[in-house]
């Protein structure tokens, strides 16, 4: 049986809504009206006010420091740093170089070979320039030992870099079996300097595939005037010398592959740059598509030239909200970016809604009157969605993650001020493209008036120009939903698909990893990527260093803890090995007179100081600190060790939550456990948490907005799983897309919240609008809103297709992710929603709610005959 509107009395919740709504429909109304009256005022100021804020553009400062972006800065591994820093020193930046046969040949070890890597080191070693406004050269910039030697090993330390040696030596490979030390005389490991290594049967080399040469550079960092403490100049000198080996590709037989801090920083960098063209495009498709939408088939009832205008409108709240928080000194980085993308769709999407009011409305209606309605029910419209997504994104700004608190609030600001202009700036455009059109005039070209108004450069006929006639999307979604979705058959399949959606896609939120690794912000086509392979397949990736920290403590009798922490370090099951300075002094003591088995401590210091001053401790001069005004203070010590091979990220941070367990059960050595991937780590422990809160706090206040705003708890229960659902498929598609859970990922799941709500918000209110039975409202709340919601999401996914291009990590991610909402938050607000609503949906507003007379009265005005028209009239 159809069901009417009611004239049951109004529940409180009813009530409230409909205070609400009318206070909100009658302000727009108000400032419709105030637009009409003041055009170009409410032109000139918005304008005014946002080119302003966009002049802090000036100021924007890009972050590429991953520490900064992607881990807690509260976290303890920063205190940790500190401490490390101020007794060790800034950590030495390394330089790597690689080489592997240019040909089909596979054993890379001979003489001309090994001829040639010198070459390229003595190249290398040559090279000199300025950077940063100083001079370096491989002199100047090493690491040195004691006996002025660079911190360096390859294969060459064999040779001691000697030409002359390499040329006179008979067999290279008794003289790499033969075993040397470096220039700080430290034991040189084969599987340092050579890679894809073959073995004979007394465990000798026989062959190998790569070579690599590793130069330790000073990190010197200094603060910068951009807020960076960084070296540069020394970043500089890696990125010089990585050129000078590439660019003598091929030395000889060999191939080289560089990669150094320095070279990763410029390649991160890049990404930044290499993808503008992209957001160039993504506009360009937008507008076009925009512009395809609002035209229409005559000359002057087209309004294409208000789609380039709603484009410049979201153009301009892009650069305006980007100004803005700039000049307030919030990070900018490559997560940011890709709002220019997904704002420059949601933007397009509010545009589509007013007009689709403010075409639907009477040809007869006064101007004035026409522009003050369609901004009083459009605008309230995507008041409600620009509400739910600041919301979501303002909870998202709940967190420890500097990239993911940054990006949110890029994102709300863009979202309120897109919304501003749209209410402001491109009502002024609306309202003289109405005049154009009452004044006969043609769009895009206003100044000429068409002989025939009804005429288009695809319609040559003079009949009158319908406006009330829907478009072929509208009447395709309309068919569709009375034909095949709202059908028993159809209802079956919907619903069957959503379940096996809902099941895999739970499946893949239980299965997905959390990983995070910054080398995969280099770009996919950089050269860059090449060494990360050779790295990688020839000397076992990259091993993970940590070290065991000691303080200012007595250390003549502490030496019984410090032998435990020595033990436990040797039988930890994820340590595969450590450079132990106090083992390795036990062992040079142990032909003394101990007591206990130590040294006496009056003369554990004096023998310590001879220890590190001979052949076997020279290596741990740098890892036992002095006071530099108290010789006989030791201010703190490391161990130095590796872990075992990590899988995943989870595992790395149980491996670092291990390490810390072993350092705290040494308060007495003021001991610590700290590895630059700590920082990291630390990130991808609290994600997983925070990304819940951010999401539960987000759909909580969605829900609470959605309830007050349509007055029926019901249906904003039903909007409210179609949010959940929509997260649930995003989430899980991120396992079967491989895509690891992390800061770059999780922000999507934020997004998500206030992308899924848009269009089923709508539905939802169309169908407690339209009256009949639930069937017929279904079908109802489609033909209304269904082809504004499916242009909107084409728009959407227009404005990020450009994204599928990039060669960065970040949009690539951003891309798969926002195709995925886009699409899930189209199937179930305008295929699920509808049939969810005609099986169980709640019965229509009562007919008191007077929130929606306008609107009623609008469609019975798009009704009414359109009056004749003589070329040039004004209708007023």
């Amino acid at each position: 049986m159809p069901q009417q509107s009611s004239n049951r009395e109004l529940t409180f919740l009813e009530r409230t809504s409909v205070a609400i709504n009318e206070v909100v429909f009658q302000n727009f109304q108000k400032l419709g009206e105030s637009v009409a009256d003041h055009p170009r005022l409410f032109i000139a100021v918005p304008v005014f006010i946002m080119i302003c804020f966009a002049a802090g553009m000036a100021t924007l400062d890009i972050e590429y420091n991953p520490e900064r972006l992607y881990t807690p800065q509260s976290s303890e591994s920063f205190d940790h740093r500190d401490i490390v820093e101020e007794t060790f020193g800034y950590e030495d930046l390394e330089s790597d170089f690689f080489a592997t046969n240019n040909g089909d040949a596979l054993n890379i070890i001979n003489k001309p070979n090994i001829l040639s890597f010198l070459d390229m080191y003595e190249a290398i070693a040559a090279a000199n320039g300025t950077f940063d406004g100083e001079f370096k050269d491989l002199q100047s910039s090493c690491r040195k030992s004691d006996n002025g030697n660079c911190d360096q090993v390859s294969v060459l330390d064999f040779w001691d870099y000697d030409r002359s040696a390499i040329q006179a030596d008979p067999n290279v490979l008794d003289t790499i079996n033969a075993g040397t030390t470096d220039g700080l005389n430290r034991p040189i490991l084969i599987s340092n300097v050579l890679g894809g290594v073959s073995y004979n049967a007394n465990n000798n080399v026989t062959a190998a595939e790569a070579f690599r040469l590793r130069i330790a550079l000073v990190n010197t960092p200094k603060q910068h005037s951009d807020g960076g403490l960084e070296d540069r100049a020394s970043t500089g000198y890696q990125r010089f010398i990585a050129d000078v080996a590439r660019s003598g590709n091929p030395w000889g037989a060999l191939r080289i592959y560089t990669l150094s801090e320095g070279e990763q920083d410029e390649e991160f960098s890049a990404a930044i740059t290499d993808d503008i063209v992209l957001l160039i495009i993504g506009y360009m498709l937008l507008s076009a598509y925009a512009y395809f939408v609002l035209s229409r088939s005559s000359k002057v009832h087209s309004h294409g030239s208000l789609a380039l205008l709603s484009v410049l409108c979201v153009g301009l709240s892009i650069v305006a909200s980007f100004g803005l928080l700039s000049l307030l000194g919030v990070q900018f980085s490559l997560a940011v970016q890709t709002l220019a993308f997904l704002l420059l769709g949601l933007g397009v999407d509010d545009t589509f809604v007013l007009m689709s009011t403010f075409q639907r409305d009477s040809w007869e209606t006064p101007t004035k009157v026409r522009i003050s309605r369609a901004l009083a029910i459009g605008g309230s419209s995507i008041l409600v969605t620009s509400l739910s997504d600041c919301i979501a994104f303002i909870s998202g700004t709940y967190t420890e993650l500097p990239a993911l608190q940054a990006f949110c609030l890029f994102a709300a600001v863009g979202v309120l001020f897109d919304f501003l202009l749209q209410v402001t700036l491109f009502i002024a455009f609306m309202y003289y493209g109405d005049r154009r059109e009452k004044d006969g005039r043609a769009d895009m070209i206003c100044c000429t008036i068409p002989s025939d108004p009804n005429a288009g450069c695809c319609r040559k006929s003079s009949e009158p120009f319908d406006r009330t006639k829907p478009t072929q999307l509208t009447k395709f979604l309309t068919s569709f939903a009375r034909n095949v979705l709202i059908t028993p058959a159809g209802k079956a399949v919907v619903l069957t698909i959503t379940l096996i959606l809902f099941a895999s896609s739970l499946y893949g939120a239980t299965q997905v990893k959390s990983d995070f690794d910054i080398e995969w912000f280099a770009p996919d086509n950089s050269y860059i990527q090449e060494s990360y392979d050779v790295r990688d397949r020839y000397f076992t990736g990259r091993n993970i260093p940590v070290g065991f920290y000691t303080g200012q403590v007595d250390y003549a009798n502490l030496q019984p803890r410090l032998e435990e922490l020595s033990a436990e370090l040797e039988s930890a099951s994820f340590i595969r090995l450590c450079n132990n300075w106090f083992t390795d002094y036990q062992a040079f003591i142990s032909d003394r007179a101990l007591v206990g088995g130590h040294a006496p401590a009056a003369q554990f210091l004096p023998w310590l100081r001879e220890f590190l001053n001979s052949t076997q401790g020279q290596e741990y001069v740098d890892r036992v600190a002095f006071d530099p005004n108290d010789n006989s203070t030791i201010t703190g010590t490391e161990i130095f060790c590796l872990w075992k091979q990590q899988d995943d990220a989870l595992s790395r941070v149980d491996a670092m939550e291990d390490s810390r367990d072993v350092a705290r059960d040494y308060p007495d050595l003021d001991a610590f456990a700290y590895s630059f991937l700590f920082l990291f780590l630390d990130g991808i422990k609290v994600i997983r948490e925070q990304i819940l809160i951010n999401i539960a706090m987000a759909a909580v206040a969605v829900l609470v907005i959605t309830i007050l705003l349509l007055a029926n708890i019901p249906a904003s229960l039903l909007v409210f799983a179609m949010l959940v659902l929509v997260d649930v498929n995003v989430l899980g598609w991120l396992y079967w897309y491989g895509i690891d859970f992390n800061s770059v990922s999780a922000i999507n799941l934020v997004i998500a919240v206030g992308l899924a709500v848009d269009s089923s918000v709508h539905i939802a209110h169309s169908f407690l609008v339209a009256k009949g039975t639930k069937d017929e409202r279904a079908v109802e709340c489609v033909n209304h809103i269904g082809s504004s919601v499916t242009n909107g999401s084409i728009s959407t996914f227009l404005a990020v297709l450009p994204l599928a291009a990039s060669q960065s990590y970040i949009f690539s991610v951003f891309f798969r992710c926002l195709i995925t909402i886009i699409g899930f938050s189209f199937f179930h607000g305008v295929l699920v929603l509808p049939v969810v609503l005609s099986l169980v949906g709640p019965d229509p507003y009562p007919q008191d709610m007077s929130f929606q007379n306008a609107a009623d009265e609008v469609k019975d005005n798009a009704a009414s005959k359109p009056p004749k028209q003589q070329r040039g009239s004004v209708i007023v």
